[in-house]
């Protein structure tokens, strides 16, 4: 009789511990794991929310969800060790384990992963601070790509520079050192609601845009790079004059890292950092508007840190 209570409770048990894993299915699938999900909670909020707090949310979701799914696991291998179920039991109870195992690992994956530090070139060191202010080091910078990291290779890399110009420009990565460097203190922030400080160092880009001849009428700095040929975004010309915009060849005072965009990223300050474009191989300069990659995916054009992310319409 005693027995039996305790087998009908552990039954119960289990019942609640299977709900728990499909509770934990659905704040997994709410919370997701890409790019647009903090701004879904940023915009359901109309604002309320701030960026941050809606990464927080996103987050805080992953972890109660891995809270869950460690309790299901947990649940079930004392339920397997305790009952006299038959095979067909254990077996049910084996596999609720596996895949409450699995989504906890990636879970686990999806909070601490890292990709491991690039080796720092010879005889370079990475700064802490600059202007008083520390640094975020590059290992703990956030960072993301749309095809992964690009490679590039130093020696055969040409920069061309084209469109309406008076002559088309073809650079290589030492052209680019021969251009006065400056440093700046910036922030990247990602509309995801991360951030970091880095110092960023590398010519003007108007100094390289001024040397091709830039012609009457050009509104329009396009940015084609290794992984989005067609062109992953575009500046305004007006902006990068104004703001003495630079394409830093230089992180932290390390060689940009490939993971990072190598031979350059550009330094869109007060910007989201879908205008930072990366292993970028060519620039045109035109007179019309241009939508890149993440534009074209209902991303604000002008990505201005302190106005809307995404334009009327937009569906995640």
């Amino acid at each position: 009789m005693v027995t039996e209570r305790r087998d009908d409770s552990l039954k119960r048990v289990a019942r609640g511990s299977a709900w728990l894993l499909l509770l934990s299915i659905i704040v997994l699938v709410i919370s997701g794991w890409g790019i647009t999900r903090t701004e879904v909670i940023y915009n359901a909020s109309f604002g309320l929310i701030d960026r941050g707090l809606a990464n927080a949310i996103h987050r805080g979701s992953n972890v109660l969800a891995g809270i869950f799914l460690l309790t299901h696991v947990l649940v079930n291998i004392k339920i397997i060790t305790l009952t006299k179920y038959a095979t067909r039991g254990r077996l049910i109870n084996a596999v609720l384990i596996a895949v409450g195992l699995v989504l906890l690992g990636a879970v686990v994956y999806m909070e601490t992963w890292r990709a491991p530090p690039e080796p720092l070139p010879a005889g370079e060191v990475e700064a802490t601070e600059y202007l008083g202010q520390k640094l975020t080091p590059i290992r703990l910078q956030d960072n993301n790509a749309l095809r992964g990291t690009q490679y590039i290779d130093r020696d055969s890399y040409r920069l061309v520079v084209d469109g309406l110009v008076e002559k088309s420009l073809s650079l290589a990565y030492d052209n680019l050192l021969e251009y006065p460097q400056e440093s700046r203190l910036t922030d990247l922030n990602c509309v995801e609601g991360w951030n970091f400080t880095a110092k960023w160092t590398g010519p003007r880009l108007s100094m390289i845009l001024d040397d091709a001849g830039v012609k009457p009428g050009v509104t329009t700095v396009i940015f084609h790079t290794v992984d989005v040929p067609a062109g992953y975004s575009s500046l305004d010309l007006s902006y990068i004059r104004e703001h003495n915009i630079i394409i830093a060849l230089k992180l932290n005072d390390i060689t940009l890292p490939a993971s990072r965009g190598f031979p350059f990223q550009v330094v869109a300050e007060s910007k989201f950092g879908y205008k930072w474009a990366k292993w970028v191989d060519s620039i045109e300069l035109t007179d019309r508007i241009f939508e890149g990659y993440w534009e074209r995916q209902g991303y604000n054009n002008n990505a201005d840190i302190n106005g809307p992310i995404t334009e009327p319409g937009y569906r995640d």
